[in-house]
């Protein structure tokens, strides 16, 4: 990855599945930190995992309703998307296609999409943040300056779950590896790579299971454990981040963008049947009074 930029977005090339891009986690086991060994040492065992899901050209999407998946506008997901309902990689998974209904939400690197149907009640959605955040603009920065730091508000050094690809030897769909890290700081406009609203956590070497983004895990979740639920923040975003900095992810929670994930949700929900029931006799109610009026 280049040196020549403070930030720049994690570079997709066409590589192999596994030439680049498995999560880099210190003290990584796969009975620890890969979710698909299924075993009750895995660091998330205590948590539906259900609602992250994997194309099988590995590409990321998380639900946030039943029908809609958040990813990252430079790396998102299309045709089927796989869930599990579990951890064992023999459950029977869930499979969606990745509808034309997509939209980049504002001038960030969050992307939402619609599925062509809503999952079954087997795999679950996740909440998302929605606590604003602010700091500094960082739009006129030098592409060697640091970042200007804003406040993580209520998230500030809260310990974060990040999803990236596995360094076991999975199948694509279920290439799950979770690490941890300690969210550090809000970066508002981040240079070079025109986006907005950037949660950063960086490396201390102190930390268990220490999570550093490569290539490839863009567009995975980034969680944080709120009352035994996990809640989802942002999507894998940005890397090679200098000052020794792990990595950054979109965050989701500030107003505009919560906002329009929101409206999103709504506007591609699918009625409840007893709702398609009522307005199917309500159009065959007027059908026939229409004919009878007809008929006198």
């Amino acid at each position: 990855m280049t040196k020549n930029f403070s930030v720049c977005l994690v570079v997709l090339l066409a590589l192999s599945p596994h030439a680049q891009g498995d999560i880099v986690i210190q003290g990584y086991t796969d009975a620890t930190n890969n979710r698909f060994t299924n075993s009750p040492s895995f660091i998330a065992s205590n948590f539906n995992l259900s609602g992250i899901g994997l194309t099988a050209g590995a590409v990321w999407g998380t639900l946030v309703s039943p029908n809609v998946i958040v990813s990252a506008t430079h790396y998102p997901p299309s045709g089927a998307i796989t869930f599990f309902p579990n951890n064992d990689p023999s459950s029977t998974a869930v499979t969606r296609q990745v509808t034309g209904n997509t939209m980049q939400i504002n001038n960030s690197d969050v992307w939402v999409a619609q599925l062509d149907t809503p999952v079954d009640s087997t795999i679950t959605f996740f909440p998302f943040g929605t606590a604003q955040l602010t700091g500094p603009s960082n739009a006129m920065n030098g592409p060697n300056d640091p970042l200007l730091q804003g406040s993580a508000g209520i998230y500030a050094g809260l310990d974060g779950y990040v999803v990236g690809r596995s360094p076991g030897n999975n199948d694509n769909t279920q290439d799950h590896a979770i690490g941890r890290n300690v969210i550090s700081y809000f970066a508002k406009d981040v240079p070079q790579s025109g986006l907005t609203d950037t949660l950063v956590f960086e490396i201390n070497n102190s930390h268990p299971f220490e999570a550093t983004l490569a290539q490839y895990d863009s567009g995975a979740p980034f969680f944080v454990d709120i009352n035994n639920q996990l809640v989802l923040l942002g999507v894998n975003s940005i890397n090679d981040i200098p000052n020794n900095v792990a990595g950054g992810v979109a965050y989701l929670g500030n107003q505009e963008t919560a906002t329009a994930i929101q409206s999103f949700i709504n506007s591609s929900a699918v009625p409840e049947p007893s709702a398609w029931i009522y307005t199917s006799l309500m159009l065959l109610g007027m059908t026939h009074r229409s004919r009878q009026r007809r008929s006198i």
